[in-house]
């Protein structure tokens, strides 16, 4: 039995239109972002060039069909809850959807008495299938052994 399995795997013709950026960060895009071995589908960076500040992270979340931004303290692995929860002073985690036509976001991060970066963000994605193949095997094997009586053997049955 095949299983077909229907997921992005890529995003390209990434395009942004910068309105504005705090001086202290640098902003990377490439022009076109594969999907990583732990699913994370990763749009943009920005990075500060004060390894003090935040890092932030715009990735492709296919189940909301939105990009999530994740803000990264200096030395964490793991996304800040004060920037995903929008604590007061903090917002950007979900940047407003501005176009169903063509993926276009408009994208406002921003930290207590801080704004980090406006601007749009334009791209398309790629479908890609994973496909799964199941083989089932069964075996039957039998054993007859016949024993003899000592009446048989004497009389040759």
């Amino acid at each position: 039995m095949s299983i077909a399995k229907f997921k992005v795997d890529k995003a390209f013709n990434i395009d942004i239109e910068e309105q504005y950026r705090n001086p202290e960060y640098e902003l990377f895009v490439e022009k076109e972002s594969t999907i990583a071995q732990n699913g994370l589908l990763q749009v943009f960076t920005l990075k500060s060039k004060d390894q003090s500040l935040p890092r932030f992270v715009g990735r492709w979340d296919q189940n909301k069909e939105v990009i999530d931004i994740d803000m990264y303290d200096r030395g964490r692995t793991k996304p800040s809850l004060d920037f995903k929860k929008g604590t007061p002073g903090y917002s950007g985690h979900h940047p407003k959807r501005i176009s169903k036509d063509i993926r276009t976001f408009q994208v406002s991060v921003e930290i207590p008495n801080v704004v980090i970066y406006t601007g749009l963000i334009t791209f398309n994605i790629n479908w890609g299938v994973d496909l799964f193949e199941q083989v089932s095997l069964q075996a039957t094997l039998s054993h007859f052994t016949q024993r003899r009586t000592w009446w048989k053997r004497l009389f040759g049955f």
